[in-house]
């Protein structure tokens, strides 16, 4: 490694990427898992230690599929920054530490960048099963996409004969308590994926913990106490609110789990600075600025055989007793799964008197933003023969919105894709906003909203996606197209609501025009 170090900024780039110079050959197979990877973040070359590591590592793959999701951002970050400032530069990807170096062409640019591993904290075997949990991420957002659409479906009727049919309330009652239900896991098994499409915002943490807390007098009995500690003053981080409600709460219910003959909870917020990464359970904690929520129980611990499993899906050590469901399994899962797509982790520490469970988040400057609250006086406001472009791939959800929004005094523009929407555009009236689904055959979403803005010209077109699945990208996509979101499974009413929440008042809806 000495003498490679010598020879970069000898013009070397072209001859490693050839193969040309045996001596460097030589040196590039002796080298720990290395690869060399061009500008547009292609590999060109592994060597042999790195295809025994990525077996999935063909020539031109992008390098960034061979890595998780979460840990992209900063790999990205580590390759741009050896490209510009020609600089060595390391990244920590768990279960992985990489060392980047700016491979010079004859003339002093940057024409490569050597990745190379230079320290594995897990077995292959281990980074292999990350992968594969990974893909299965994947398969759960596509298996809840389906799911949330037929629950969409399920609702809409249930409702509808709700309405019509006293005769049937009861048993019609039931298919929506069982849509809530499959709502719910779907939730649970998006979050465990880390496929939900967030909204995050800035956040005091000291007022999220405090609102839980009010929450769990009537939730946790009156056997507990509830304890707040807070530091002094008031931090922020930057997370969707209703999801850090859930891993609170979540983790709330296993601490009163734990006691069963009552005793002590205590949350505590706190903030720490990492010099360097902090060995944890389930999963070390990188060096960085958190922001950290504690839950305490003194409950009886949890036994050692247990920890290393308390976050697999579907495990669970509850078990249908009196005043008690059971669990799913899914409770731990689903937070863990939340923390990690918002860049956020979770520490155990367990002893026989007691459990703390910590959240870590990411430190954030950001401004504080309120929860948006619906306006009463638009939420169930009719249309009023305003205009609204509805687009939905599948028909029966379609066809339902299309009924209920028309009902409700909606003049609707509805289509099955995104190339249909915007034909539909030609001579239509001005519109108030636009509903589109995220995921569709073709042109999706978020793609579809950027266009009918700039054919209309109107740049700030209110718009509400929905989505009971979005991949990554549709997520990332959406996080700078400032529009609402709806989850599926969704009941009529909650569109309507949403949609009245947004849409333009028929003052300033002209295309192409400023209010006056």
């Amino acid at each position: 490694m000495k003498r490679l170090g010598r020879m970069l900024g000898r013009g070397i780039a072209t001859r490693m990427v050839a193969g040309s110079d045996s001596a460097i050959e030589a040196l590039f197979e002796a080298m720990p898992p290395s690869l060399v990877v061009r500008a547009d973040g292609a590999v060109l070359r592994s060597n042999n230690a790195a295809v025994q590591l990525f077996p999935e590592a063909p020539h031109c793959v992008p390098l960034e599929a061979l890595f998780l999701a979460s840990a992209r951002s900063a790999l990205r970050g580590a390759v741009s920054s050896a490209f510009a400032a020609r600089t060595v530069s390391e990244c920590a990807v768990p279960p992985l530490s990489l060392r980047v170096h700016p491979l010079t062409e004859a003339d002093g640019t940057v024409g490569a960048v050597l990745v190379q591993v230079v320290s594995v904290a897990a077995s292959v075997d281990q980074l292999a099963a990350g992968q594969r949990l990974q893909a299965l991420g994947q398969l759960v957002g596509g298996i809840a996409h389906d799911f949330n659409n037929l629950l969409t479906i399920i609702g809409a009727a249930a409702d509808a004969a709700l309405a019509q049919a006293n005769t049937v309330a009861s048993e019609t009652a039931r298919i929506s308590e069982a849509v809530a239900r499959g709502a719910d896991l779907a939730r649970r098994l998006l979050a465990f994926g880390r496929q939900q499409a967030l909204q995050p915002r800035g956040v005091d943490v000291q007022s999220a913990v405090r609102a839980t807390a009010d929450l769990l007098g009537r939730l946790i009995g009156p056997r507990i106490r509830v304890d707040l500690e807070f530091e002094d003053g008031g931090r922020a981080v930057h997370i969707d609110p209703t999801q850090l409600d859930q891993v609170l709460l979540n983790l709330a219910l296993n601490a009163r789990d734990a006691m069963p003959q009552g005793g002590c909870l205590t949350l505590a917020t706190d903030h720490v600075t990492l010099l360097h990464p902090l060995a944890a359970v389930p999963d070390a904690v990188p060096a960085g600025r958190w922001i950290t929520i504690a839950v305490t129980d003194t409950g009886t611990g949890i036994p050692a055989e247990i920890l290393p499993r308390i976050f697999e899906p579907y495990f669970t050590t509850r078990s249908v007793q009196a005043g008690s469901s059971g669990g799913t399994g899914l409770g731990l899962a689903t937070v863990y799964g939340i923390l990690r797509q918002s860049g956020g982790y979770l520490t155990v520490a367990t002893a026989s008197s007691g459990t703390t469970m910590t959240v870590y988040l990411p430190r954030s400057d950001q401004k504080v933003e309120a929860r948006p609250v619906a306006n009463s006086s638009t939420t169930l406001a009719a249309g009023g023969g305003r205009t609204v472009l509805l687009v939905e791939d599948e028909d029966l959800i379609r066809n339902f919105a299309e009924r209920v929004l028309t009902v409700q005094g909606w003049h609707v523009l509805a289509a099955a894709s995104g190339e249909e929407a915007l034909d539909l555009l030609d001579n239509a009236p001005p519109l108030a906003a636009v509903v589109s689904d995220m995921v569709m055959p073709g042109m999706d979403g978020a793609a579809l909203v950027h266009a009918v803005r700039c054919q209309l010209g109107v740049a700030d077109l209110p718009a509400l996606m929905v989505s009971g699945y979005a991949p990554e990208h549709q997520r990332e996509a959406m996080a700078g197209l400032n529009a609402a979101f709806l989850a599926k499974p969704y009941a009529m009413q909650d569109l309507v609501e949403r949609l009245g929440a947004i849409a333009r008042t028929p003052a300033v809806t002209a295309q192409g025009s400023s209010p006056a």
